[in-house]
């Protein structure tokens, strides 16, 4: 798996996500504490805010799609691999396991489940 996706999928992803959300929340503040009324900077302050939630969700989706795709990928290939081969380590069974885990702990759907079954199967060496 990818160092960056590893990352994303990790602590660091969701830090970095917080760390983007105060930003915005303290631009967000800033602007706010400069207008006149309060009612006007709050209402205006929660539209960004609003507004901020979205991206972040949008960004999140987008992350969450790019890492199923890329563990999809990571899971046919190495899962074809060991197929091909016949067997599997200790080691590449509880590797791809582990993938494969992720994958369904994300939002994977089932289009891999005859490809997993047949790689459960399989002897281990």
């Amino acid at each position: 798996m990818p160092v960056w996706l590893q990352i994303l999928n990790g602590g660091a992803g969701v830090a970095l996500l917080s760390g983007v959300f105060s930003v915005i929340l303290a631009r967000g503040s800033r602007k706010a504490a400069g207008k006149a009324g309060l009612a006007v900077a709050e209402e205006e302050r929660h539209t960004e805010l609003l507004q901020a939630i979205k991206t972040l969700e949008s960004l999140i989706k987008k992350l969450q799609d790019a890492s199923i795709a890329t563990q999809y990928d990571r899971i046919t290939y190495l899962a074809g691999i060991y197929l091909a081969r016949g067997s599997v380590t200790v080691s590449e069974h509880q590797s791809l396991m582990s993938i494969y885990n992720s994958y369904k702990d994300i939002g994977g759907n089932g289009s891999i489940e005859s490809l997993m079954d047949m790689f459960q199967k399989l002897q281990i060496k």
